[in-house]
Order: structure tokens, then sequence, then C-alpha cells
């Protein structure tokens, strides 16, 4: 996918199980070039952690931004934060002191696009 130009795209998989039954899943998405990111430079640190981990975000204008931590099924765990933050960098806490081990994920959304990334809590 790094050759793609700017513009929309369409995915669509295929899928067969070991008994011949037949999926298929459509997936829309955009490629923008990189002056054009609104949401740069998402990642945790640390990860793995136990305890606390500080989620850093960049923009490179000032937008509303939801951030939402997922389970490893899907499952919405909590929502960190969901305000205005102007153009820079960012750092959030996320206290998961309460969570258990595994896998999590999180999305860094805008009114523009996601950033979705795994953390993984550690005991």
């Amino acid at each position: 996918f790094s050759s793609l130009e700017s513009g929309e795209y369409k995915i669509a998989i295929n899928a067969w199980d070991v008994y011949n039954n037949f999926a298929t899943k459509e997936n829309y998405f955009t490629v923008v070039d990189a002056d054009n990111l609104v949401i740069r430079e998402v990642y945790n640190y640390p990860n793995p952690f136990s305890g606390n981990t500080s989620i850093e975000f960049s923009l490179n204008e000032p937008e509303q931004v939801t951030i939402t931590v997922y389970s490893a099924n899907g499952s919405v765990v909590s929502v960190l934060n969901d305000m205005k933050y102007s153009k820079g960098t960012h750092k959030i806490n996320w206290d998961a002191s309460q969570y258990t081990a595994g896998y999590y994920f999180y999305s860094v959304k805008t009114n523009n696009g996601i950033v979705v990334k795994k953390a993984v809590i550690i005991n």
C-alpha cells in the first residue's frame, strides 16, 4: 500500500473456511499525503506497561480529539478524553491499574481521521 496515491479506495477481501463456506468484506479508506495528516506520531510509553502509561499524539491544527480505550474483543473500556486540543504535541495519562493484563487498543479520533494503536498491560 505504500505506493498508493492520495484518494478514495475500496478493498474487498474474500475468504473461505475449511468447509468451503464463502464470505466477503468490503472496506473503504482514504489515502492522504503526509502534509495533510492531522494526527501524527501517536504512541504510548511505556508499552508494555503495568499501572500507568502516557498516550502522546501531535496535531498539525487545532482539533476536537476523542481518546477511547477498547478491550481485545472491541468493547469500549474507557473514554479518556473528549476535548479540543491546540496544534502541537499532547500527552494524556492512562491509569490502567484497575484493568487485567492483556491486549488493549486505543483510538485517537478527530473529525478528520482516526489512529488506532495497541497497548499491552502486564502484571
